[in-house]
């Protein structure tokens, strides 16, 4: 019997790298991940070997492919990701993405929970002079009122369930690639099943998800701010100290006023995680003696 690597040529390959990028983006308007391309090939043809190609791994076959302009690579980020290339059969003037869009300002994590997280049996204000979230019990009858009636605390009420499961309606139909009937949207715990559904479809969805759903925070606050005479300042973090994206020659050997690579990747994954919602914090796996040592007396 004849392997996959007999039946298949490099450029039976190359033709489905490219096919695969223009149908990934006329189907999303978005680049295609290294990572579900790879899933898609080993789809295509299961037990592919590169080696017996002559090819080393997938980024040599991308290689070739940029080489005859079927895609194009950007290296605007580290890991891959393609667009189609002015060979790959793209209809003329489509035009092909690039992500080269500003970052959004942070919202601090204790009024992004007090915010978007729908919560039961507290009342929640914020400090207008230091921007704290300040949650006093349903029991606490006395302490609500006391905010209640004092001009420095904010009454904060969440943004309505129906209101998000309205951005998550909205981001699903914008996307092609998405049938809104097959979405989580009012099933139980929808904020956790609906990111997970469309990472299942598309890791770059869910990235591009929590900068849609960010976007709509950030109008809510806005107008919130203007009607509670609050800064918005006060309910958003200060701009990193470290640039999301270095350039290379900051990174490696070490010089003054540069960063190391290991610096730069920290600096890159605290960015991350103050970007993420809680219910993906409680996903990422930490070792114990990490957290533990922030409860030791000092």
């Amino acid at each position: 019997m004849s392997s996959i690597a007999d039946q298949v040529s490099v450029d039976a390959l190359l033709s489905f790298i490219a096919e695969y990028t223009v149908d990934h983006f006329k189907n999303t308007g978005r680049r295609t991940d290294g990572a579900v391309l790879a899933e898609a090939i080993r789809s295509k043809f299961p037990g592919l070997s590169y080696e017996q190609l002559g090819l080393g791994r997938l980024s040599d076959a991308v290689h070739l492919a940029e080489q005859r302009a079927l895609v194009l690579r950007h290296r605007d980020v580290k890991h891959l990701e393609l667009s189609p290339g002015p060979n790959s059969g793209l209809a003329p003037g489509s035009q092909v993405p690039t992500h080269t869009v500003a970052p959004l300002p942070h919202v601090k994590p204790d009024v992004w929970r007090a915010f978007v997280f729908v919560s039961s049996g507290n009342h929640l204000f914020l400090d207008r002079e230091t921007g704290q979230v300040v949650s006093v019990p349903d029991s606490d009858v006395s302490g609500r009122m006391s905010l209640e009636g004092d001009s420095r605390y904010a009454r904060v009420t969440p943004i309505p369930t129906s209101t998000q499961q309205g951005w998550m309606d909205e981001f699903t139909r914008q996307c092609r690639a998405l049938n809104v009937s097959d979405a989580p949207i009012r099933e139980q715990q929808w904020w956790v099943k609906f990111p997970a559904w469309l990472r299942r479809v598309d890791r770059c969805l869910e990235r591009d998800w929590n900068r849609f759903r960010t976007g709509k925070v950030l109008e809510h606050l806005r107008q919130w701010t203007s009607e509670n005479d609050v800064r918005l300042g006060r309910l958003l973090s200060p701009p990193e100290a470290v640039p999301r994206s270095l350039p290379q020659r900051q990174i490696g050997t070490r010089g003054v006023g540069e960063i190391s690579e290991s610096e730069a990747r920290r600096a890159a994954i605290l960015a991350a995680v103050r970007e993420m919602p809680l219910e993906q914090l409680e996903e990422i796996a930490i070792p114990v003696r990490y957290i533990v040592r922030h409860f030791k007396p000092r």
